[in-house]
């Protein structure tokens, strides 16, 4: 059965959830406040936003795409996707991390259907091969509706990386019908040491964290019972009165209450029933500009530049630049992001400090740049 098929007879209670809520500070002086890395174009004509709703269409129509974003977003997602029905964008008062937003879409998603499966995706993430993705993403959704299990997608990693979180895999279960193999999770890992992800590669047997989720709403609403008390008798009090005059002003207030954390940590890594199912395509989380480099191709001299550039023994550079010539001599390993307003220079491997930079930007009487 193609995916097409799938699409026609499968996926009548699946749901896309696309995160699209946070700033991407690391990406300053082109992401700000007005303009989160979501909604940039690093890659051509699309944004991040849509590349990502684009990818998930072979599987579903653009009814079953939802966005959960920031209040102050919405226009700027409603210009960006004119297909999604206006019911479909999700809304938060303020930023609570993953937990939080995933928990309010699983809400708002299993009131409207009961059997809802969810398909949590963040909004800037890299992927090449759709095909692949779908594919796998179609296993999730046929295993997430049989049981109930949280499912995490995992990367078979190619190099140490160390900007990323890891998944130890455990014992493979026998699945009938599913093409691929799935396996229980054994532990998560936070970021390691250059010394402790060779030995990871080494291993074979961990996976790169995806941070891409399938479950059923009312499987992590459950958990979240569970595993995080406070956040789930907030999100009762929401459900409650979702869809009354009162809705809006009750999630305000509930939200308000509601402590700042991951999914990953609030129940991933405490849940016991817990699956990843191994993701065969190029996948790339752009956390910070030095992401460019496993993506984009980069010059004789290793350089990765967008826009106007002329280099003179300059090498191993990310350049951007939206309107101005940038030149360059005798230049190693930095970064340099020329926008209207404002220019970065940054040692490449400084780059994950650029947060600290935009914090700092308000004490500095420079809150305009933010």
């Amino acid at each position: 059965m193609n995916l097409e098929e799938r699409k026609r007879s499968d996926h009548s209670h699946t749901y896309a959830l696309i995160m699209a809520g946070g700033t991407g500070t690391r990406f300053w002086p082109k992401s700000r406040l007005h303009r989160p890395k979501q909604l940039l174009k690093f890659f051509g004509g699309q944004s991040l936003l849509r590349e990502t709703a684009l990818r998930i269409l072979p599987l579903l129509p653009w009814s079953h795409i939802y966005v959960v974003t920031n209040q102050s977003y919405e226009p700027s997602i409603r210009e960006e996707l004119p297909e999604l029905p206006s019911a479909n964008i999700i809304l938060e008062p303020e930023n609570k991390d993953t937990a939080a937003c995933i928990g309010l879409s699983a809400v708002r998603l299993s009131c409207v259907d009961s059997r809802a499966v969810m398909i949590c995706m963040p909004a800037d993430h890299y992927i090449s091969e759709t095909d692949a993705f779908c594919r796998t993403v179609d296993q999730g959704v046929v295993l997430a509706g049989r049981k109930e299990c949280l499912i995490t997608i995992g990367i078979p990693p190619t190099s140490p990386k160390t900007n990323f979180g890891y998944i130890k895999r455990g014992e493979q279960l026998d699945v009938d019908s599913l093409s691929g193999p799935v396996f229980m999770v054994d532990q998560f890992l936070e970021k390691p040491s250059r010394q402790r992800a060779m030995s990871f590669l080494k291993a074979g047997n961990y996976l790169w964290n995806s941070g891409i989720f399938i479950w059923q709403a009312g499987t992590i609403l459950k958990a979240i019972e569970r595993y995080m008390p406070k956040l789930s008798a907030g999100l009762s009090k929401i459900k409650e009165f979702y869809g009354t005059s009162e809705d809006n002003k009750v999630t305000a207030e509930e939200y308000s209450k509601i402590a700042a954390m991951s999914v990953d940590y609030g129940i991933m890594e405490r849940a016991t029933e817990v699956l990843v199912l191994p993701g065969h395509f190029q996948w790339e989380d752009l956390g910070s500009w030095s992401a460019l480099e496993n993506i984009l191709a980069p010059d004789s001299y290793g350089n990765v530049a967008s826009g106007q550039h002329l280099g003179m023994d300059t090498s191993g550079c990310i350049i951007d630049s939206e309107e101005k010539l940038v030149a360059t001599i005798g230049l190693r390993d930095l970064i340099i992001i020329n926008t209207n307003d404002a220019v970065l220079v940054c040692a490449k491997d400084r780059d994950q400090d650029i947060k600290m930079l935009v914090e700092s930007l308000g004490a500095a009487d420079y809150s305009k740049y933010r």
